[in-house]
């Protein structure tokens, strides 16, 4: 009994080992993990995704557009709201900045489609949600900023479109060119489970990569003139993931009743994903003044990801056996 139980948990049972190596052996951790890119890895990841998602459930996510409609909705509405009125009353101030700007930027370039395959989510829906979001950044994120904290900040607009098509654009339209190879496309349809094994250790290194840079980088803001108590973390990170899950739960019961469960899972990991470069970028660039403002930054990134890590676990355990999963990346 206790076998299948590890065997059916054994990538949240791995992120743990991975997150737990990254905060006691960082030398380490450090070590094994310098040269891995969350973007490369990203990039591998929607690539074998994109592989195996049929050309039809992208057009469909065009031609039907309501569960975009409601994750933009979450992701640029509800977002800056819930994380500028948590932050108001909850966070000290030293850090409620850094929680502002996380709730204001984009969806994440790749992690969200990879997640909303892990939950059996209709993954066209996160990607356009990705291609969106991280398109019109410099208007949504801006708009927001400058109305919550009154910072006016820019963009390097241009870097910002290189990375999303060198990252997103370029592996879904070669994957989905190689798919379009009729004995390519019936392989990919039959080897669903490598895929999805495949895209689930993307998924783990992510993890452990994204706890091994939030750890130094913590190490080193520690070493500064400002420091931060163990309270104050655990504080933060608790705080960071209620207003995470705030927005997956809002984003899928909101959109259950609409859509369906399939693209429930999509609007409300896609929702509620928020990209790491970006806000890292503008707590370095705009609010400098406010050291500690990387910490909910960091957190939030990595709290999102354990979290949604579990709801996909809950979401695949609570299908029914019967029931014939929606997306080809499923447990």
């Amino acid at each position: 009994m206790i076998r299948d139980y590890l065997l059916k948990r054994w990538f949240f049972i791995a992120a743990m080992i991975g997150i737990i190596l990254a905060i006691r052996a960082p030398e380490f951790s450090r070590n094994v993990f310098s040269y891995a890119d969350i973007r490369y890895i990203s990039a591998v990841g929607l690539f074998f995704m994109s592989i195996s998602l049929a050309t039809s459930r992208l057009w469909e996510a065009i031609r039907r557009p309501g569960p975009v409609l409601t994750a933009l909705v979450v992701t640029w509405g509800l977002a800056p709201i819930v994380g500028y009125l948590v932050g108001t009353y909850f966070l000290p101030l030293q850090y409620r900045e850094g929680l502002i700007v996380i709730c204001c930027v984009p969806c994440t370039l790749a992690s969200a489609s990879v997640w909303t395959g892990m939950g059996g989510g209709n993954q066209a829906i996160a990607l356009m949600m990705t291609m969106l979001t991280n398109s019109t950044v410099f208007i949504g994120t801006a708009s927001w900023l400058a109305f919550l904290t009154g910072t006016e900040v820019e963009f390097d607009t241009g870097k910002m479109m290189t990375q999303l098509v060198v990252y997103v654009v370029v592996p879904i339209i070669i994957a989905q060119s190689i798919r379009a190879v009729p004995a390519i496309g019936r392989a990919a349809d039959k080897r669903k489970s490598i895929i999805s094994l495949i895209c689930r250790l993307c998924v783990l290194l992510i993890i452990v990569k994204s706890a091994v840079d939030t750890n130094t980088r913590l190490s080193a803001e520690g070493e500064g003139a400002q420091a931060w108590s163990a309270f104050e973390l655990v504080e933060v990170a608790l705080i960071c993931s209620g207003v995470h899950l705030i927005l997956l739960l809002a984003g899928y019961f909101g959109a259950i009743q609409l859509f369906g469960p399939a693209d429930a899972v999509a609007v409300g990991i896609a929702g509620s994903q928020k990209t790491l470069p970006v806000a890292a970028l503008l707590v370095d660039q705009f609010y400098s003044h406010v050291p500690l403002a990387i910490v909910p930054v960091l957190f939030y990134h990595v709290c999102q990801l354990i979290i949604d890590t579990y709801f996909t676990e809950i979401i695949v355990s609570r299908r029914s056996e019967s029931e014939t999963p929606e997306d080809p990346i499923t447990a």
